[in-house]
């Protein structure tokens, strides 16, 4: 038996979202002699298949669900055991989010597999490639072999390279339906929790609060640095939302918002991998921290080991300075 990669792809308002592409490069660093082929799960009637079979260049399975009119976890896990039951395959690849969190790991469980999440990187061991992921707060790295014939791996958003891979010639959409329902749920709808902040969203410079801000009115520093920018908007991690200091329309992270600004600026934040999916994407990461071992410095392309608070007030000082005296006008 021919034994293939299934790369589950990754949408975002149904657009193809880039961690497919990047499931797509560990797929040939990770297994270069075997198949790979990408599935497409999807209860709606439009969708990127077409597309992804063009750029990519890969079989593209269109797994069309039409036992449910939404997402949930039992009928997709279902729906995906049936596909994966028809293929021969070594690994399962999928993006490390909320929602393939919820169902994949009991999908592994149902092949008796291994499901690994948070994979961030691959080399090879002694006889096969091993898996990293962090670990203590991405400080260290656990270096993990599947000893299962079959393995199911979550990849960490921003780990490998999200460029689509050229291909000269399109690769073939595959038709599957599934009509199964839940065996145990009934679904009353999904409801969105708080509409995301439009500032946010359109930012070209967002400033980021974590926990090492330590109190509450300290938020106004971050504010005020923010609008120093024309397209400026601040932010945070999960903690600050979770105090109630923001509101979470602003948290930025894997259950929050993914943003992609030009510059990042990281104040006191620490780099849980759950933050660092959100933001990974930006074009250049600065993060200010007084501890030298956050692992937020692992990913940011300008470090500054500083006490936040004391480092944001001189940062602004010295522009107010110099706007008195006409030296700078845009602190980009």
């Amino acid at each position: 038996m021919t034994y293939k990669t299934i790369i589950l792809a990754a949408e975002t308002d149904q657009e193809i979202n880039s961690v497919t592409f990047e499931l797509v490069d560990l797929a040939r660093k990770l297994a270069p002699d075997n198949e790979a082929e990408i599935v497409y799960p999807t209860h709606l009637n439009h969708d990127c298949t077409e597309q992804l079979a063009e750029t990519t260049g890969l079989t593209v399975s269109r797994l069309k669900i039409q036992g449910s009119g939404e997402y949930d976890p039992q009928t997709y896990k279902q729906a995906m055991q049936s596909y994966l039951d028809q293929k021969g395959f070594s690994f399962l690849l999928a993006a490390n989010t909320t929602r393939n969190r919820d169902y994949i790991p009991a999908l592994a469980h149902k092949f008796g597999s291994t499901c690994i999440s948070q994979v961030s990187d691959v080399k090879q061991g002694e006889q096969d490639n091993c898996l990293l992921r962090p670990i203590f707060a991405g400080k260290y790295e656990a270096v993990l072999e599947p000893e299962k014939e079959t393995a199911f791996l979550l990849i960490q958003p921003g780990s490998f390279q999200a460029e689509p891979p050229l291909s000269r010639n399109a690769g073939e959409v595959v038709e599957y339906t599934y009509t199964g329902k839940p065996e145990s749920i009934r679904s009353l709808g999904m409801e969105k929790d708080l509409e995301e902040s439009e500032d946010l969203k359109n930012a070209q410079v967002v400033v980021s609060a974590g926990r090492g801000i330590s109190e509450q009115e300290n938020l106004d520093l971050i504010k005020k640095t923010a609008s120093m920018f024309p397209r400026g908007s601040m932010a945070c991690s999960r903690p600050i939302c979770d105090m109630g200091w923001l509101d979470y329309k602003y948290q930025v992270g894997e259950t929050g918002n993914t943003v992609s600004p030009e510059v990042y600026m990281a104040c006191g934040i620490s780099g849980s991998m759950q933050h660092i999916s959100g933001m990974s994407g930006s074009q250049l990461i600065v993060a200010i921290n007084k501890d030298p071992g956050a692992s937020i410095f692992n990913y940011s392309d300008i470090c500054i080991q500083e006490e936040v608070v004391n480092f944001l007030q001189t940062f602004l000082d010295v522009y107010a300075e110099n706007s008195q005296q006409g030296q700078t006008q845009d602190p980009s």
